[in-house]
């Protein structure tokens, strides 16, 4: 197989919070079945899912530092991230890359190399930010995406590479591929009154 066939989708999801293994399925079935997906978490099976015990326990968002422990090239999303067509052009437009993240929303205005979580690619090469945040585990104001800021050499910001991913809440496509739903609302707020502008 070919690496274009073989990226995986990475997510994330820890127990007790306000995620739950409903938005796991929601987001799997908006994939489809053309990536093999895998979660890492501490609920135990997911069905339809390939799943990967989370072994730390972090709080928060800072469980999401344990999908750099993934071997292999991957795609990650919040699960709050809605997909409305195949996700193909995306990673096409991040392979050729070692680390894409978004340019954050909002702080990216004045810092252009602000980094934003909420979907990310890595080539697989990044295992030692895990083992960064593993060795000395803390809260740091901004959470995980100013821990990547620091450790993360020459980023590559979606918004450079594709228009096919947009903030729902800051929008510069009206017809993305991937739409990002960052704080509130959440995408199942909005179903109804956004009916026909995103999947959910």
């Amino acid at each position: 197989m070919s690496r274009r066939e073989t990226t995986d989708v990475v997510l994330v999801l820890r127990g007790g919070g306000e995620y739950t293994v409903e938005h796991v399925t929601r987001l799997v079935n908006q994939i489809g079945r053309k990536h093999p997906v895998w979660v890492y978490t501490d609920v135990g099976d997911i069905p339809g899912v390939e799943t990967v015990p989370l072994l730390h326990g972090w709080p928060g968002w800072w469980s999401k530092m344990e999908m750099f422990r993934h071997p292999r090239p991957f795609l990650y999303m919040d699960l709050d991230t809605t997909v409305v067509r195949p996700l193909k052009r995306i990673i096409e437009a991040a392979q050729p890359h070692s680390f894409v993240a978004l340019r954050d929303v909002y702080r990216g205005d004045k810092n252009p190399g602000a980094l934003q979580s909420s979907i990310l690619y890595s080539n697989g090469s990044h295992r030692g930010l895990y083992e960064a945040y593993r060795d000395n585990p803390r809260n740091i104001p901004g959470g995980d995406q100013i821990f990547m800021e620091k450790h993360v050499e020459n980023p590559v910001f979606w918004q450079d590479i594709t228009d096919e991913i947009s903030s729902f809440k800051k929008p510069t496509n009206r017809d993305p591929s991937v739409w990002i739903f960052h704080g509130k609302p959440r995408p199942w707020d909005v179903e109804k009154q956004y009916k026909g502008k995103i999947r959910t």
